[in-house]
């Protein structure tokens, strides 16, 4: 990629994402800021279906303002994105998720926002239920209307449920009755990339540090409002 000043450097970390990569550089790459003024750095999480091929394409189709970043290991959404901000070169910088739509004047809207003399800029997301994502190169599959479902695991048995089922993140209260918080975070890490939230009242740095070291990617301790909990849900 030419060495030259971009306007924003957009970061997206990319992990099984061949099915919805498309659609969301396609939004990117119509934006009415134009292509010039974008610095596109797509980190390959250390995907096991064709991310990394459709990431490549795309770097080869827009060298001057596509990077691509292969991560030999999985690093999860929030290490990814560390290693994409390394090479952000951008006046600011953009996080968005490799699924994400957006709207065509978007980064026009906030860095015109910004360059007021505004350190952040931010815009509101919101659920496309008409997507239709591609799941693989033969089938399309229409997703249906989002559907929130919280469950409450108190069992060994639930807990084995729940490894068989997909879910998009977890909070995992530490003192459990009859199971140990650390191990179920561990199993749970084993089975599924996804965000753990790690509540507790145990507050010494070494129950932080063994939680963390677990797979967790944050750890909350009691007592906390419940609006803190749900900022840190939403981040």
């Amino acid at each position: 990629m030419q060495e030259k000043e971009k306007k924003i450097s957009v970061i997206i970390p990319c992990y099984n994402a061949g099915f919805a990569l498309d659609r969301c550089m396609e939004s990117i790459v119509g934006q009415t800021i134009g292509m010039d003024s974008l610095e596109i750095i797509l980190v390959n999480d250390a995907s096991t279906d064709n991310t990394l091929e459709k990431l490549c394409e795309w770097e080869a189709r827009y060298p001057d303002s596509i990077m691509v970043i292969d991560c030999k290991e999985n690093k999860r959404p929030g290490g990814a994105r560390n290693i994409g901000m390394e090479y952000a070169s951008g006046l600011y910088i953009s996080l968005i998720d490799a699924d994400d739509v957006l709207e065509e004047n978007m980064y026009q809207a906030l860095y015109e926002a910004a360059a007021e003399q505004c350190d952040l800029a931010i815009c509101q997301s919101s659920k496309d239920i008409d997507n239709v994502a591609r799941k693989d190169k033969n089938s399309l599959k229409e997703e249906k209307a989002p559907h929130k479902r919280v469950i409450e695991i108190a069992s060994i048995q639930e807990q084995q449920a729940f490894l068989e089922e997909d879910y998009n993140m977890v909070i995992l209260d530490l003192m459990l009755p009859g199971m140990d918080g650390f191990e179920v975070c561990r199993q749970i890490r084993e089975h599924k990339n996804l965000p753990i939230l790690m509540v507790s009242a145990k507050k010494d740095d070494i129950d932080k540090i063994r939680g963390l070291g677990m797979g967790a990617d944050d750890y909350v301790t009691k007592t906390f409002s419940p609006s803190e909990l749900v900022a840190r849900v939403k981040a």
